[in-house]
């Protein structure tokens, strides 16, 4: 079937396209006055963003609260005989923490001789591998037993830029140190033995610290760095002995010396002073006094030995 449709040919077609029964409006694809060559000129002047600066500075905040963690994991550790501060550029002492184990080592019976201080020096110095002090930790440990015992040895942590992705921190001391896995040379501790390979969220520093403590009381030998260590702990123990002991003689004879990194948090050491350091001494070897037992409130009606309800006469 055909239906005719009548076609009106005076229609004004010279008006332009309305669109009926809609709010919507149909705007051009370009702002006005701009055309297709003047967008494209802008968009290769727009200076361009690199991808790889966005992800530095992401993984900078990234490893900031990593490190934040990894100190506060140490802390709960309290490894015995070592105390640790992150260096003052460091993103953890904004607030200026206290060295963890300060507390512990004292109570322990730490010399008080040997009582830390912070230096008051403002100049900042880059010292570590990376260039930036904020990824270095200062560090002394305090062996008291073994053939180390009485061993002052400070020692840097050097935590890489790749942490904790990647990237074993480095230790080295800072005065010589005579063991099987201790660079004679560079002073830097050998950390294969302990750390093969370094894995996220298995492996943190308070093991380093850890490792590092346990190492002068149960030596290694198989794997030495200082082959002439090796050997002596091997086949003469009497020479290894006396080697050890003008190690731990050295880093007694050098705990008052001037310290080889300008850093407020650098650890240093003062003469026992007992003006200043005896009443701290005995405040902490003072035994704790007795806390007075708090006074039953209210009446009872049992007997002191008895469990009986209402046994208690009346008065």
């Amino acid at each position: 079937m055909h239906v005719a449709v009548k076609v009106d040919t005076d229609i004004d077609t010279s008006e332009p396209f309305r669109r009926q029964g809609s709010l919507r409006r149909v705007l051009s694809s370009l702002p006005a006055g701009e055309t297709q060559l003047s967008v494209s000129a802008k968009m290769i002047d727009r200076p361009a963003v690199s991808g790889r600066s966005v992800q530095k500075a992401y993984s900078q905040y990234q490893q900031e609260y990593s490190l934040i963690a990894e100190y506060n994991i140490l802390q709960k550790q309290e490894i015995p005989g070592v105390y640790v501060i992150p260096s003052a550029q460091s993103s953890l002492c904004q607030k200026r923490p206290t060295p963890y184990t300060l507390d512990q080592c004292s109570v322990k019976g730490v010399s008080w001789g040997h009582r830390p201080k912070h230096r008051a020096s403002l100049c900042n110095k880059n010292t570590n591998k990376t260039g930036t002090s904020a990824n270095l930790w200062f560090g002394v440990l305090f062996v008291r037993q073994g053939l180390y015992q009485g061993g002052v040895f400070r020692f840097n942590i050097h935590i890489p830029e790749t942490f904790p992705d990647g990237g074993c921190p480095h230790v080295a001391f800072q005065s010589r140190v005579f063991h099987p896995l201790v660079n004679e040379d560079t002073g830097e501790m050998d950390l294969k033995s302990g750390f093969p390979e370094w894995h996220r969220n298995v492996n943190h520093l308070w093991q380093v610290v850890d490792f590092l403590r346990q190492v002068f009381h149960k030596i290694e030998s198989r794997s030495a760095v200082n082959q002439k260590a090796g050997d002596l702990y091997e086949n003469n123990k009497e020479a290894f002995r006396e080697q050890v002991r003008l190690c731990v003689k050295t880093s007694q004879d050098r705990v008052y010396d001037a310290p080889a990194i300008d850093d407020p948090h650098y650890i240093t050491f003062d003469p026992y002073n007992d003006p200043l350091h005896g009443p701290i001494r005995e405040a902490v070897f003072k035994p704790k006094e007795k806390e007075e037992e708090t006074a039953s409130l209210g009446y009872s009606w049992v007997a002191p030995d008895s469990l009986q309800p209402f046994s208690k006469p009346n008065s």
